[in-house]
């Protein structure tokens, strides 16, 4: 076979010399105060970003307390409630007239009235006259 310049799939004719880096260009000053405050910023929106997910994550936390605390207490109230309607119902059977007056009867002998009682109504200025000592 001719020697058509590739040696094991290489192409000999290439430049395989060695290529020596460029000399990196000096940044001005005011390329490196933009770089310097892009880096800056970026870290400031990070800082922003983090707080406003701490916040809202203990927000949530927080609201999700409340809720629980919430539905406890107003089970507790309804409790309560209940309770508190019991005891007045109990109330108002022992106000009844009816049952004071079979206890007056029945307990301490007292007879019912045969008349209806009747109102006296005195004014102030009698009330005054006859209440002032002599």
């Amino acid at each position: 076979m001719p020697d058509s310049g590739l040696q094991n799939g290489c192409n000999l004719s290439e430049d395989t010399s060695v290529r020596a880096p460029k000399p990196k260009k000096k940044k001005s000053r005011i390329q490196q105060k933009v770089e310097n405050t892009k880096s800056i910023t970026v870290i400031g929106y990070v800082i922003v970003i983090v707080v406003a997910l701490f916040l809202y994550i203990s927000n949530t936390l927080k609201v999700r307390d409340l809720l629980a605390e919430n539905s406890k207490l107003k089970e507790d109230l309804a409790r309560e409630r209940t309770v508190s309607d019991k005891i007045q119902s109990q109330v108002n059977q022992l106000e009844s007239v009816q049952r004071i007056q079979d206890l007056a009867v029945r307990d301490l002998g007292l007879a019912l009235p045969q008349k209806p009682p009747v109102v006296i109504q005195v004014r102030k200025s009698e009330l005054s006259k006859l209440t002032e000592t002599p």
